[in-house]
């Protein structure tokens, strides 16, 4: 089995053009990500090496992850705080957390200043 991957760009040298797409064999890395759908956007590391005397290959995919535009946990522990309990309500294993109305307030104008 392989992974098709196109749309490929090279972070590292912008002005290295790379094929149409790339090939690679499923390796542990992308099997760990589960199944992913078209378009799911990925970061990899990956060695460059000759494969035909005009014609580069790349191959050995290490440091696969899903590069998706996620949002990042907030810097403020305050909003990290109201971010946890919104995210834990309906939790069984968190149900008996106290809830602080005033951190889950500052969590949900956080997100409204975001937007």
């Amino acid at each position: 089995p392989i992974v098709y991957m196109r749309n490929c760009k090279n972070l590292n040298n912008i002005d290295l053009k790379l094929p149409e797409y790339l090939l690679f064999n499923l390796t542990k890395g992308f099997k760990g990500l589960g199944v992913l759908n078209p378009g799911t956007k990925l970061e990899i590391h990956c060695h460059r090496y000759l494969k035909e005397k005009r014609n580069d290959g790349y191959g050995y995919p290490t440091n696969i992850v899903i590069a998706n535009n996620r949002p990042a946990f907030p810097d403020d522990p305050n909003v990290l705080a109201g971010m946890i309990m919104v995210k834990n309500q309906g939790n069984p294993e968190a149900e008996n957390d106290p809830i602080n109305t005033d951190l889950v307030e500052i969590y949900k104008n956080w997100l409204k200043s975001k937007a």
